[in-house]
C-alpha cells in the first residue's frame, strides 16, 4: 500500500504547532533540514527538531539536506527521530553514516539528486532500510516534477533488495503518484499539495487510495 509523507516544511512557517495538529491523526511527519550550504533554502534546526518531536505524537522521519549529516545523529536520536536519510553525494563514507544510524536505533537511508546515478546504490543495500529518490532539484524552476523519475524509480528498484523501500520528493503532485508506484515507489513525501488542503487528512488518504494495489 502506499504511503504519503506529508513534509511541515511546506506548512505555514508562522503556524507550525496548528499546522502540525491538522495533520496529527495520521500519525506520521517529514521534517527536511536544510542548512543553507547544501542547499541555499534554510528550514530548521535542531532546537525546532526537538520541539516537533515533543509535540507531535508519531514516526518522524528526517531528510538531512546539509553538508554534514553525521554531525546531526545524535541529536535526531535523542529526539526519537524513527528514521533519517543523508545525501549520498555529501557523504564520504556512506557506510559509515548507515551504520552509524542503525546504531543510534533508526532506520537508515540515502538519498540521491537527478546527477546521482542509480548504480551507486549497489554497494550500500546491505546496509540500507530505504532510498530518498528525489524527483526535483532546487533548479529556479519552482522545483519541477522530473519526468524521468519513473523510469529511475524502476530501474533502482531492480538494484535494491525485496525489504529496502523506496521513497520519492519533490514536486510530487497527485497525478503523478500512479505511474511512480507502478514503478516501485513505497512511500511519497508532498506538502503543498496536502497543506493547502482544507483537510489535509482526507487528502493524503485519497492520494493512498488513488494507486492500483501491487
Amino acid at each position: 500500500m502506499l504511503k504519503v509523507l506529508p513534509s511541515i516544511a511546506s506548512a505555514d512557517p508562522l503556524s507550525i504547532r496548528s499546522e502540525l495538529m491538522r495533520v496529527q491523526p495520521l500519525g506520521r511527519l517529514h521534517l527536511d533540514v536544510e542548512d543553507g550550504n547544501f542547499i541555499d533554502n534554510i528550514t530548521f534546526g535542531m532546537k525546532t527538531v526537538q520541539a516537533i518531536a515533543k509535540e507531535f505524537s508519531g514516526t518522524l522521519d528526517v531528510h538531512l539536506m546539509t553538508t554534514a549529516p553525521e554531525a546531526y545523529l545524535p541529536c535526531l536520536a535523542n529526539a526519537h527521530i524513527q528514521a533519517v536519510c543523508g545525501h549520498l553525494e555529501a557523504l564520504p563514507y556512506p557506510k559509515r553514516f548507515l551504520t552509524r544510524v542503525r546504531e543510534l536505533g533508526m532506520n537508515a537511508g540515502l538519498a540521491i539528486n537527478l546527477k546521482i546515478s542509480p548504480e551507486e546504490l549497489r554497494s550500500y543495500t546491505d546496509c540500507l532500510d530505504y532510498v530518498l529518490v528525489m524527483t526535483t532539484e532546487p533548479d529556479g524552476a519552482e522545483q519541477i516534477f522530473f519526468p524521468q523519475a519513473c523510469s529511475r524509480v524502476s530501474i533502482i528498484r531492480g538494484i535494491l533488495p525485496p525489504n529496502v523501500e523506496i521513497w520519492c520528493d519533490g514536486g510530487i503532485c497527485p497525478e503523478y503518484l500512479p505511474a511512480l508506484y507502478a514503478a516501485g515507489m513505497d512511500a511519497a513525501v508532498m506538502g503543498r499539495a496536502i497543506f493547502s488542503n482544507e483537510d489535509p487528512v482526507d487528502a493524503v488518504r485519497k492520494y493512498e487510495r488513488s494507486v492500483i494495489p501491487r
